[in-house]
């Protein structure tokens, strides 16, 4: 899915999450608890925000690699840089650019290197 369908997609769903999944969610935390309708708006709004930051942010991770297609790792990065989260069975997306840069530089340097002895 590209990111203009994607888009599109949230904005005609205006709630990606349910009152009805809310209050699903809370009986299994604790059957006896109830929550204030308020509070169920709230925290609508809250996961749609959230939903739409992630979506947008990721979108544009995406196009700066030169994709026209989200990807998990598109998401997975900008939960770790942005947000702190990681998504549990992903490998760091933090962690594998590490890997890459270091291995570049790695590289770069020995190239100096003999460059500088052949002189």
């Amino acid at each position: 899915m590209n990111r203009s369908e994607t888009f599109r997609r949230i904005q005609n769903n205006p709630s990606s999450l349910s009152k009805q999944s809310i209050q699903s969610l809370t009986m299994k935390i604790d059957p006896f608890l109830k929550i204030d309708p308020k509070v169920e708006e709230i925290l609508l709004k809250i996961a749609d925000e959230f939903i739409l930051d992630v979506t947008n942010s990721s979108c544009k991770l995406a196009k700066h690699r030169g994709s026209d297609t989200l990807e998990v790792k598109d998401i997975n990065l900008h939960l770790e840089q942005d947000g702190g989260m990681k998504i549990p069975g992903f490998e760091s997306t933090t962690k594998e650019l590490l890997k890459q840069s270091s291995k570049l530089h790695q590289e770069k340097m020995n190239q100096m290197e003999m460059n500088k002895n052949k002189k």
